[in-house]
């Protein structure tokens, strides 16, 4: 399976979980971190992506409490919806 087709199959953001996201100031406050933000690059252009993602969240705190908080806000928005 190629990328392009692994990523139609992943699960998308409905319009209210997105304005959920980015209406949340703690993963704004995460997201103005350089360093956070040089992480989700690598991440995103890593030739395994799942894996990246996996080994940045066990070895970096930052990482990982900006996943926690992201997960947080779309259970929020998505048990009010």
């Amino acid at each position: 399976m190629g990328r392009d087709e692994e990523e139609e199959s992943l699960p998308k953001l409905t319009p209210e979980l997105w304005s959920a996201v980015i209406a949340s100031d703690a993963l704004t406050s995460q997201v103005s971190d350089p360093r956070l933000q040089e992480l989700i690059r690598s991440i995103d252009s890593a030739p395994d992506r799942e894996a990246a993602l996996n080994a940045t969240a066990r070895n970096d705190p930052d990482f990982a409490a900006f996943i926690d908080t992201l997960l947080s806000v779309l259970d929020d928005a998505s048990t009010q919806a």
